[in-house]
């Protein structure tokens, strides 16, 4: 869960070395220009190349409001069983 809340705080650019690692999503943005599609796609990219996981079974973004909620189904390496995460923005 930790691995994947950091993974998920980081604005896209942030990282010098890895300008395209990070979500398209900065606080205070409204969910009126957020792209659900480009944003389910970093973290589905940023969730495949991290070594913890295994497998990425979905990432599912719904606009709330002014909220984002993700909701999050990887298996960690060495396991066969999903575990469901979810978030808020």
């Amino acid at each position: 869960v930790q691995n994947v809340r950091v993974m998920l705080s980081v604005p896209r650019g942030a990282l010098l070395h890895h300008p395209s690692y990070g979500l398209p999503i900065q606080v205070g943005m409204s969910t009126a220009d957020l792209d659900a599609k480009e944003a389910v796609g970093a973290i589905r990219r940023m969730l495949q190349q991290d070594p913890t996981f295994s497998r990425v079974d979905q990432v599912k973004l719904q606009k709330n409001g002014g909220a984002a909620q993700v909701a999050i189904g990887v298996v960690v390496a060495g396991s066969d069983q999903s575990i469901p995460l979810s978030f808020s923005f």
